[in-house]
């Protein structure tokens, strides 16, 4: 993960010393798997949500995340 940050980090300082925009695609790419991700966390702990109180707030984070992304 650390070598994936460097990389994108790396990316970033190439094109703001240049002056390239970011490639649509690949925001789009990264914004619809992050949804699916929260999507099915959210499905899996939708029915474990009344269990304890740190699985509702995992649930609940979850919906946030879902909320914030629309």
């Amino acid at each position: 993960m650390a070598a994936f940050s460097v990389v994108i980090l790396a990316q970033v300082a190439f094109k703001i010393h240049h002056g390239l925009v970011p490639i649509a695609d690949a925001k789009s790419v990264v914004g619809i798997t992050a949804l699916a991700a929260n999507l099915t966390c959210l499905r899996l702990l939708w029915q474990h949500r009344g269990d304890d109180m740190n699985m509702r707030s995992a649930s609940l984070r979850s919906r946030n995340d879902i909320s914030a992304m629309w």
